[in-house]
């Protein structure tokens, strides 16, 4: 006997779409290809870079991989700074377990950075923090983080400008870059400064209140919330000096740490050759929308490199360790990090 829904007709299957492995298998395998298509083509340069890899002195190598752990207690030090003007003291130990595990959020969840900006607020917000100073905290510490860079940046482009003859192309695309980031500061900052414009915003952050997952009542209190963390922003604005400090001694460390390398393989460089380009490499490894900057830092700090005069075995080599110390480890690192951040319990308000 038929069932009496025999004759109805069946919902059509739910269409699969590809996952995250089948999307990272996929780009594994089209990186398995191009490195096979490299190492035909440049036998012979991957030999001499093996042979220099060979010849690296380890005692060198570990001094590298002790000063990049001073990159990310640098940070540390960055984020208890940019805590401290909301008004909040923080467990440093837990600050540098968030430190540490950014690389791996940054990997691989890739969102330009995106990720890691929310993965910073979140903890910060488990740590005590009222959502609001959380996210003008992260605020803060982001813009302070790329102003120290652009220090860096200058400098090394100084260098490039009077040393090595800076490109008309190469100035397009660093202006271009620094304007986006100066004008995303200012947007920030003139808005999260003037309590009347962000109380304008009202409307549009009720709008989103379904994403955000709040409350139709909540939209007014969390705009007068950061309201008043704007005002002790602004009470505090003379201790930006430390969050600043502190991001600018992390890349010096990471400077370090790349020079370190460099005098393990025998070749050490002229301050400016360095600072120029690490700065290039790291900078054309942001504004590309590409996970960790794959490719992009390590294909453009070595070009900048070789062509300062530094020979490319060496300076293929050097980025090769140093991109192993500055990504690959703390990205092994990252995820226990990662983990043991998560099994932390939230601070109680």
């Amino acid at each position: 006997m038929s069932s009496p829904h025999s004759d109805l007709p069946r919902a059509p299957p739910p269409v699969r779409r590809p996952g995250r492995r089948a999307i990272l298998l996929v780009l594994a395998l089209v990186g398995l290809v191009a490195g096979g298509l490299t190492f035909i083509g440049a036998r012979g340069e991957l030999e001499d870079i093996a042979r220099a890899v060979a010849r690296g002195d380890l005692r060198w190598i570990l001094l590298a991989a002790f000063l990049q752990t001073g990159f990310f207690l640098a940070m540390a030090y960055a984020f208890d700074g940019a805590a401290r003007l909301v008004g909040a003291r923080l467990p440093f130990r837990r600050l540098a377990l968030l430190s540490a595990s950014l690389p791996f959020v940054n990997l691989f969840f890739p969102t330009g950075g995106l990720a890691g900006a929310i993965h910073e607020a979140r903890h910060f917000e488990r740590m005590g923090l009222a959502r609001p100073r959380a996210i003008l905290a992260v605020a803060a510490e982001f813009v302070l983080f790329w102003a120290s860079f652009f220090v860096i940046f200058f400098l090394g482009l100084a260098f490039l400008a009077t040393r090595a003859g800076l490109a008309r192309e190469h100035l397009l695309v660093v202006g271009m870059g620094l304007g986006l980031f100066l004008g995303l500061a200012f947007v920030t900052f003139t808005v999260l400064t003037d309590p009347d414009r962000l109380l304008a915003w009202a409307e549009p952050i009720t709008r989103l209140r379904e994403r955000l997952k709040l409350k139709r009542s909540d939209a007014p209190s969390l705009v007068e919330e950061v309201v008043d963390a704007v005002k002790l922003l602004e009470a505090e604005w003379k201790h930006l000096a430390s969050p600043f400090a502190a991001s600018l001694a992390a890349w010096a460390f990471e400077i370090a740490s790349l020079y370190a390398i460099f005098l393990a393989f025998g070749h050490p460089v002229h301050p400016g050759v360095l600072v120029a380009g690490y700065a290039l490499g790291v900078f054309l490894g942001k504004i590309l929308p590409i996970p960790g900057g794959l490719g992009v830092v390590d294909a453009s700090m070595a070009a900048t490199f070789a062509g300062l005069a530094v020979p490319l075995p060496i300076a293929i080599a050097v980025v090769l360790v140093h991109r192993g110390l500055a990504l690959w480890l703390p990205v092994l690192v990252g995820g226990f990090a990662f983990r043991a951040l998560e099994r932390t319990p939230a601070a109680a308000r």
